[in-house]
């Protein structure tokens, strides 16, 4: 997609220091950008959208991807990159000793607080989410990821989260 993307090491692990923003998958088909809250809705394949279909959003935060987008065969990823899964996040958490979501988080933009020391580099920006309704939530309170580890009881799979006033790392499912 022509962005070259920062990097860091945690522990045994290379990590992004930013937020993905390809709009095309590794083969390089185009993923689409789904700005419809009905069309997001009754998605049944990939589809990515800028926070509140607002361009100016993609600099700092990147784009958010449906589930479809993730679980794509083409790969979202861009070569020897891979979504994490649960045993790579775990792996993370433990790096960092334990729920130390503040080390994870970034300096500025967490509305309530408190913001975080970044003492990796990871830089975990609240950039909120979309919903399955298609709409879109949690701007500057909650930062969010997916990870390739399916939810083994139905639905999505399982996602990660900070959030505004918490030093934890949750994990949740999507």
């Amino acid at each position: 997609d022509g962005h070259t993307y920062s990097v860091l090491e945690i522990g045994d692990q290379c990590w992004f220091a930013e937020n993905l923003r390809t709009a095309v998958y590794f083969d390089g088909t185009a993923i689409p950008e789904v700005t419809d809250n009905g069309t997001w809705t009754n998605l049944n394949s990939g589809g990515q959208s800028t926070y509140d279909n607002d361009p100016s959003n993609l600099q700092d935060y990147g784009r958010l991807y449906n589930w479809h987008a993730v679980e794509d065969n083409r790969g979202l990823c861009p070569t020897g990159y891979s979504v994490p899964d649960d045993t790579d996040v775990q792996t993370l958490i433990d790096e960092i000793g334990g729920q130390g979501a503040l080390k994870l988080k970034s300096t500025s933009g967490w509305t309530a607080g408190p913001n975080g020391t970044n003492d990796y580099g990871f830089d975990g920006r609240p950039a909120g989410y979309r919903a399955t309704n298609g709409g879109y939530a949690n701007l500057s309170t909650l930062a969010t990821w997916w990870t390739s580890s399916p939810n083994l009881n139905g639905g999505d799979a399982h996602v990660y989260s900070l959030i505004d006033n918490s030093d934890e790392v949750y994990r949740q499912y999507g």
